[in-house]
Parts: C-alpha cells; structure tokens; sequence
C-alpha cells in the first residue's frame, strides 16, 4: 500500500477503537453501525467484498485493506469499483437487471423517489445492456447517481482518522495507480 509506519499504527487504533470479537476481529453490521454507515445496503456488499471469509467479520489485515481500498477511491475508480461488484459474468456489460440490483444496493429498497428517479435515469439512457463507460459518461452529467456511495466513503473517513490523513495517502494511492494522469481526471 506504501503506508508509512505512522500511518500503519493510526489505522492499528482505529482498527482497535472498535469492540473486539474474542478471536481479534470486528463484526461488520456492528462496525457499520458504530460508523452510521448502515443507511445503504451497498455498505454490507462493499465490507463482504473484502471479507476473505466471508463470516461477516473482519481481521486487521480485511480491515486495512478495505478502509484504505474503498477510503482512497476517487470518483471514476470508485464508480468503476462498485460497477466490478454488480457485473456479475465480469464481460465489462450489464443487464438490465444488474443495473437494478446495483442501484436498489446504492439507493436502498425501499420505493424512494429518489431511488426511482435514478433508476428511471439509467433504463432510459441504454438499452438492454450497459458499459462502465456508458455509466461512467452519464455520471459525469448526473453527479447525484452515485451519491450514497461517496457519502459512505466520506462518513467513514471522518470516522477513522483525520482528513489530513486520508488526503496524503489519497494522493499517493493517485500517483501509485495513475502516473502521468492530471488530478482533475476523476479526482473527488
């Protein structure tokens, strides 16, 4: 990840502000809770990505990986992120009815105005199958499609370590993962 020391040890007590499951590890519905990060479904999806074994908890290694994973996603990785999670034959295209699980994940399942509007937004705009690009291209014209998804990333980086914090390794992750790019192509 090329964390520093310091940096290693912050995210060590944060991982350790946490109550502590008797085998060393955090229960994810409880980390969520504790974080107020329970308002979108997408959060469960996000935390049992990272869950290697998927017992919906989470070790120090799981936990660092995910935080500095998700925390450190600028706007286009993000969304390309979140799209890796709902592709679910992983051929760069989505159905109809994997545009509408991802979503009923980001906007919840309840019938929400909001959550029709964006939905309607997307059936309009393609026809049967979708790509990354197509989403992408039409976030750019709608910033509000994926909004819960940064709230999310946000309430959790406030809740973890300092803003300060959060944007020096989001500016090393940039130029690890994008050497040569400009910041403004998809910086959030």
């Amino acid at each position: 990840f090329g964390l520093r020391k310091d940096e290693l040890d912050m995210l060590y007590t944060a991982y350790y502000q946490n109550p502590i499951e008797e085998n060393g590890t955090i229960n994810v519905n409880l980390y969520l809770a504790l974080n107020q990060a329970t308002s979108s479904p997408i959060a469960n999806i996000i935390f049992q990505f990272f869950d290697k074994g998927k017992v919906n908890r989470l070790t120090f290694n799981d936990y660092l990986i995910s935080i500095w994973n998700f925390i450190t996603l600028k706007e286009i990785d993000m969304i390309s992120f979140i799209w890796s999670l709902f592709d679910t034959n992983q051929h760069g295209m989505m159905e109809v009815e994997e545009i509408t699980m991802m979503i009923d994940f980001i906007w919840g399942f309840k019938e929400d105005p909001e959550r029709t509007e964006k939905y309607e937004l997307l059936k309009l705009s393609f026809d049967k199958k979708v790509c990354l690009n197509e989403v992408v291209l039409l976030y750019r014209y709608n910033k509000s499609l994926f909004q819960p998804v940064f709230d999310l990333q946000e309430q959790l980086k406030l809740n973890t370590c300092t803003n300060f914090f959060w944007k020096r390794l989001i500016k090393r992750r940039y130029k690890m993962f994008h050497p040569g790019r400009k910041k403004s192509d998809g910086a959030h």
